[in-house]
């Protein structure tokens, strides 16, 4: 996939949440993004790191982990086709979690201090991204919510309703959908995602 087509997916996620003009678009579309396939279960950053980066989400699905004082992973988030997991380490020294694929998955990388300039002089566009930050924060919000407070199968069923229609406004097919779900929560997804939009 060229770079221009993977702008075109963060692109298209950015004008599902804000009012960006046709100048902006061409500054998104001259982002130098550098795209890379993964396999499942690998690290894209680590928690502690440094990064000089942040990464589109192309295709696939990616979740953020951190590790319990027994040294057992709990995801945190999931992320689909168009969100940008890591966006707010431009303004971290350090990274508080860990992004990992979860399925198969093709990832666009974007130097930091490009999206910093562009921020400074694209308002608009900064909008839109913090708008994206915001959002994953709520969602976040709820998913703590989900996990401490509500009964089991209305948690399962909303963070499934919210994966599978994530999912299918970001264009991903069903054969992207996270593999490590059993056959009956898969068979669930299509009808939440039906109930939903």
């Amino acid at each position: 996939m060229s770079s221009s087509s993977s702008s075109e997916i963060l692109i298209r996620k950015l004008q599902q949440i804000s009012e960006l003009r046709e100048a902006d678009l061409a500054i998104l579309r001259g982002i130098a993004i550098q795209e890379k396939a993964f396999q499942s279960n690998h690290n894209l950053v680590l928690e502690g790191d440094k990064p000089s980066q942040s990464f589109v989400v192309l295709d696939g699905l990616v979740g953020s982990t951190k590790y319990t004082g027994e040294g057992k992973r709990q995801i945190t988030s999931f992320f689909v086709t168009g969100d940008i997991p890591d966006l707010h380490g431009l303004h971290l020294s350090v990274m508080d979690c860990t992004f990992s694929t979860l399925t198969p998955s093709r990832i666009g990388f974007m130097r930091h201090d490009t999206l910093r300039a562009i921020c400074e002089q694209h308002p608009r566009i900064a909008t839109a991204l913090w708008r994206s930050t915001l959002i994953d924060a709520a969602i976040y919000r709820e998913w703590v919510t989900n996990v401490g407070r509500r009964e089991p199968s209305p948690a399962w069923l909303t963070s499934c309703a919210n994966s599978s229609v994530a999912c299918v406004r970001q264009g991903a097919s069903r054969t992207t959908w996270p593999t490590f779900l059993s056959p009956r929560q898969r068979l669930v997804m299509p009808w939440a995602c039906r109930r939903c939009t």
